[in-house]
């Protein structure tokens, strides 16, 4: 009894001789015979693992494209919810811009009227001002008529001016005042 345990798979032939006791020797004798393949060499097995692996092939491309649709749903609704998030803001940021321009027109007409109305005595000060300067140079060179009336024209003059810068001081206090209530303070 002899085992071939690495022979391939296929068909063989057993040939065998024979001596019989005077030692002749008889013919051979043929056994034909076939070895089979492994079940899991078998082509019909082959074939199984193939439709196997692509069925598995198949399954886990169904899987991943789902989940891809399934996380494409997720990713689209965070996006809209985004996109509204910033049409909402742009719309506040509209609002204030367009509020924020009414006030820095009304600002602009503001300064406008203040510096109008802050030149207006700044003017007078300086007239009152060339006033006095001019009877000081007379009153220097000697040529002023009556020295006394010059002196009180100059008095006259520097009161005119102490009042006008009053007046530019109490509408500068009321612009601060108006400015800090503004504020909260």
């Amino acid at each position: 009894r002899l085992e071939y345990p690495v022979l391939p798979s296929g068909r063989y032939t057993l040939k065998i001789w024979g001596r019989d006791h005077a030692g002749n020797l008889s013919g051979p004798l043929a056994f034909p015979f076939r070895i089979r393949p492994a079940p899991w060499m078998h082509p019909a097995a082959r074939l199984g693992y193939a439709l196997g692996f692509i069925g598995l092939a198949w399954v886990i491309h169904l899987w991943r494209s789902r989940w891809l649709l399934a996380r494409n749903l997720i990713l689209q609704s965070q996006v809209d919810s985004a996109t509204l998030e910033l049409r909402q803001s742009k719309q506040r940021l509209e609002f204030l811009n367009e509020d924020l321009e009414r006030l820095n027109a009304l600002k602009n007409e503001f300064i406008g009227i203040a510096a109008h109305d802050l030149r207006n005595p700044l003017s007078a000060i300086k007239g009152y001002s060339e006033m006095i300067v001019e009877d000081a140079q007379l009153l220097r060179r000697g040529e002023a008529k009556d020295p006394a009336a010059c002196i009180r024209e100059l008095e006259e003059h520097a009161q005119l001016i102490g009042n006008t810068v009053g007046r530019m001081a109490a509408m500068v206090q009321n612009l601060l005042d108006a400015n800090r209530i503004e504020r909260g303070e």
